[in-house]
């Protein structure tokens, strides 16, 4: 699994869009001081679609592209259903980037970021979709589940988008959860849990761009 070391990141806040961010005791918090490389020096041709989510309810990927220094930003774009979305749409999209670009396979603690899309629906209600990159600490593969049972996540390569339950207003825990992020090691042994509706409290949430 590639591995790159969130040691620093600074939100690249487009299109409407904010920053949601969150640690727990087990996770090495993201929010350290440092900067990312402004949009200007990210090469539309560079953009690399690693995570393609669609379903009857929302389009959202997970793209990735390489600064000049060497550094892997992340972009999140989301959209309604049946929308393709470009690397226009992802370039547009809220972005993180690490401020150094180190291996993190000798990272004793799992890194990671989050970032929650609310995407309207034709109804008029709201769907969650968190969409990041879980790293480190022996992590090997992502999952996630409620206390119903396992849940559909689409995952590549240490990213992820998971989407969640509607709910009838941005902000709203969706219904069945508490949600978690898990990562496991190569044994199949749990190594890392974030409870998900302390993510999507977090912050003001974001409307989503169109």
């Amino acid at each position: 699994m590639r591995r790159v070391k969130y040691t620093g990141w600074r939100a690249l806040i487009l299109g409407g869009t904010a920053l949601a961010l969150a640690a727990t005791a087990s996770a090495v918090t993201l929010a350290e001081r440092g900067s990312g490389p402004p949009s200007t020096e990210i090469n539309p041709s560079a953009l690399q679609r690693v995570v393609d989510h669609r379903t009857a309810a929302a389009s959202a990927d997970v793209w990735t592209a390489t600064t000049p220094d060497g550094r892997t930003c992340v972009f999140f774009p989301a959209a309604a259903a049946g929308k393709e979305l470009s690397a226009a749409d992802a370039q547009h999209a809220t972005a993180f980037c690490p401020t150094t670009s180190v291996d993190e396979s000798a990272a004793s603690s799992p890194r990671y970021v989050t970032f929650t899309n609310w995407v309207p629906t034709q109804g008029g209600s709201y769907v969650p979709v968190v969409q990041g990159s879980l790293g480190g600490g022996g992590v090997e593969s992502i999952s996630a589940d409620s206390g119903a049972g396992p849940l559909t996540i689409d995952t590549a390569d240490g990213y992820f988008v998971l989407e969640l339950p509607a709910v009838a207003a941005r902000g709203q825990l969706p219904p069945g959860g508490p949600f978690y992020l898990v990562g496991t090691d190569s044994s199949g042994a749990e190594v890392f849990r974030l409870n998900l509706n302390d993510t999507l409290q977090k912050g003001t949430p974001p409307a989503t761009p169109k």
